[in-house]
């Protein structure tokens, strides 16, 4: 009989899909229902003793391999945690980065065509960042660009509102569901942040304060239409406003349908590609 309770120790530790604790728990519990059967029916001293002696040491094998194998398994969890994070995300700004952006875009544009949501891309760029390393150094840059984050991040604040580093001097924020109202609210917020910052920037040609420019572009996603277009024409719309003298917004929608580009255009890129 006792060779069946060791079976039944090892079982609950290894079988059962138990966590440490509540496995020894368990097996705390089959001892002392032992000891407590054992005594009431007078099991030989001897035996008895060497018996719950085995079972104790069985136990505490069991648990050591059981713990050991548990803390490694957190620790990896950890570590797999700590690296999708760091792979998520921008090192110097840390919010997301332009890899995480790709995903989420194009995430937010099926699931935009499916529930027929509009969505704003909007691309911020600093300007004359450039200019701006070279009076103030890199690590005011850097600086520059982790304040500006924060900015974005604090004026993007739905739940499914999303920002990035797009790359360099420049960023993302991606709205769902974007009203015509609700993406203006966030552009002007956006610009209004950023001069409340009140960064010097004396080498700017736009300005003695830090300043962007904005191109955002508001579409409803179609069956015809690719996501990488929608950014595309947020892109054009950058640099329009750059083009304009900088420190400005430009919003494009009604350009949605007619912008020429393969990449924008499936149906146009099938009938360029022929």
């Amino acid at each position: 009989m006792f060779p069946y309770l060791l079976i039944t120790a090892i079982f609950i530790y290894f079988m059962a899909g138990l966590l440490f604790y509540r496995a020894l728990a368990a097996n705390g519990i089959v001892l002392f229902a032992y000891l407590a059967v054992g005594s009431a029916l007078q099991l030989p001293g001897r035996e008895f003793g060497y018996n719950a002696m085995a079972f104790v040491a069985v136990n505490l094998f069991c648990a050591l391999i059981v713990y050991m194998h548990e803390k490694t398994s957190r620790r990896s969890f950890l570590e797999q945690a700590l690296l999708r994070e760091m792979v998520a995300h921008d090192g110097l700004t840390g919010i997301q980065n332009r890899r995480m952006f790709d995903q989420h875009i194009q995430r937010v544009w099926q699931q935009g065509a499916r529930t027929r949501q509009r969505i704003a891309v909007l691309l911020i760029d600093i300007d004359w960042f450039k200019d701006y390393n070279d009076r103030y150094g890199h690590q005011a840059g850097d600086e520059c660009l982790r304040a500006v984050a924060v900015c974005l991040s604090h004026c993007a604040r739905r739940p499914l509102d999303f920002v990035a580093r797009y790359g360099g001097e420049e960023f993302a924020v991606v709205l769902y569901d974007a009203s015509r109202e609700y993406a203006a609210a966030v552009l002007t917020r956006i610009q209004r942040s950023v001069a409340e910052l009140n960064i010097s920037h004396e080498a700017s040609k736009v300005a003695n304060r830090l300043t962007v420019s904005i191109g955002a572009a508001f579409v409803l996603p179609g069956s015809d239409r690719t996501y990488e277009g929608l950014v595309q024409l947020a892109d054009e719309a950058l640099y329009t406003a750059k083009e304009q003298g900088r420190n400005r917004v430009v919003v494009m929608e009604a350009e949605y349908q007619s912008l020429r580009t393969g990449r924008f255009d499936k149906r146009r890129a099938t009938a360029q590609g022929r």
